[in-house]
């Protein structure tokens, strides 16, 4: 009875376990639900970051997957030489998932475009290269640690930083994100940038970490752990939003709280991040001038730059105004001695005058109900635009010397 009993056992197991690698394979060869295996590892700097070498498969906003490989030092890019080759003007750039471009194909991203301009900008015998250090999720503590620990041994004679509205307002505060496992910045008493890296003791970090491995080896954990984590952030930003009073009826129509800052009622929550954003912005820029390396900012767009978004937002609260972050940051860029390029009124004046959207039509990212599902990610087109716009403010700093 008990061989009997231990032979049905060890049947089972095994028609689990063929189930199981036949599974494995369908998802590794079809993709079926989007499944792929991970190229993303823990990393008790910067939260995570991705596997050098790996292959990557993503497939959200545009029509068809994105395919290609993670350079040797961890960035969706080329390889890059450590040694900056000669008669190069190295340009390293830094910003979050709108930087990193896994919605269009490497050669499409507009960095990609604008080097390619900038290198066939006539007699001019300067090669460019243009450095991908953008991560997803990354907000100014993370992207001031990557500049200190890794972007310097490069040797740029340029770091560009993406500044997106958004995603850093939001994200650079444990106040008021629901991603907890990253690096936090806070400000002393003293008025002093600090630095937290307990997120490594968090439970949820310790379980990635754990997870990790394998799921560099299997597309059907990746799968699944990928949609345990898109509900626990769906329920974690609800009871965020419902601790802070954010609560949002799907009938009722507010402005987005890192939007207040637009408005004569901006949030205090989001008044003390935005200025943590600045003074990380500063640091920055002081480390890189310290380094003798040239510094830009970039502001990225928000959605009112579509003038039906704006009448909306308008409507909500009259004092609303669309160039608020352009105008306040191209200040700030002088006050700190930078270079500034705003995008906003240069994305208006072009959806103005072709109603191209500039970002993906398919659902992305939900901000409120008042924009219901809105991809923040730009398209092909907006990845021409920006290229246009960098190559044109980058070309005369490059070719002036």
């Amino acid at each position: 009875m008990v061989k009997k009993t231990l032979l049905n056992l060890l049947i089972s197991m095994l028609l689990v376990s063929l189930f199981i690698g036949m599974l494995e394979i369908v998802l590794r060869s079809t993709h079926l639900f989007g499944a792929a295996v991970s190229w993303i590892a823990p990393d008790s700097f910067v939260g995570y970051r991705s596997v050098a070498g790996a292959e990557y498969w993503y497939n959200k906003e545009n029509n068809h997957p994105i395919t290609g490989k993670i350079n040797s030092y961890g960035w969706r890019d080329k390889e890059w030489s450590l040694k900056k080759p000669q008669n190069t003007f190295r340009i390293a750039v830094l910003g979050d998932s709108m930087v990193e471009a896994y919605q269009v194909e490497s050669d499409k991203t507009f960095l990609s475009l604008a080097e390619n301009q900038l290198n066939n900008t006539p007699n001019q015998d300067i090669k460019v290269e243009l450095m991908n250090f953008g991560r997803s999720g990354f907000t100014q503590s993370e992207e001031f640690l990557v500049l200190q620990k890794e972007v310097d041994r490069f040797s740029p004679d340029m770091v560009v930083l993406f500044f997106l509205p958004s995603n850093d307002i939001e994200d650079v505060s444990q106040e008021t994100s629901t991603e907890l496992r990253r690096p936090f910045y806070h400000i002393s008493e003293n008025g002093q940038l600090v630095l937290d890296t307990n997120f490594v003791n968090l439970r949820q970090y310790k379980i990635f970490s754990f997870l990790s491995p394998f799921k560099q080896h299997s597309a059907l954990l990746s799968l699944v752990k990928e949609r345990y984590d898109f509900l626990e952030g769906r329920i974690t930003g609800y009871r965020f939003r419902m601790n802070k009073k954010e609560g949002i009826s799907k009938r009722e129509e507010r402005i987005p709280p890192f939007l207040s800052l637009c408005t004569a009622n901006a949030r205090p929550l989001y008044v003390e991040n935005y200025q943590l954003n600045k003074m990380l912005i500063k640091a920055m820029s002081a480390f890189s001038k310290e380094k003798g390396i040239r510094f830009m900012l970039v502001t990225l767009d928000i959605p009112s730059y579509i003038p039906e978004v704006e009448k909306r937002f308008v409507a909500l609260d009259s004092t609303f105004n669309t160039n608020y972050f352009e105008d306040d940051l191209r200040e700030y860029a002088k006050m700190i001695d930078i270079e500034y390029l705003g995008l906003q009124r240069l994305f208006r004046t072009y959806y103005v005058n072709t109603r191209i959207p500039l970002h993906w039509a398919t659902p992305g990212w939900a901000v409120t109900s008042i924009l219901g599902v809105f991809s923040p990610h730009l398209n092909y087109e907006g990845h021409k635009v920006v290229a246009d716009a960098l190559g044109n403010k980058l070309k005369p700093i490059i070719f002036s010397k």
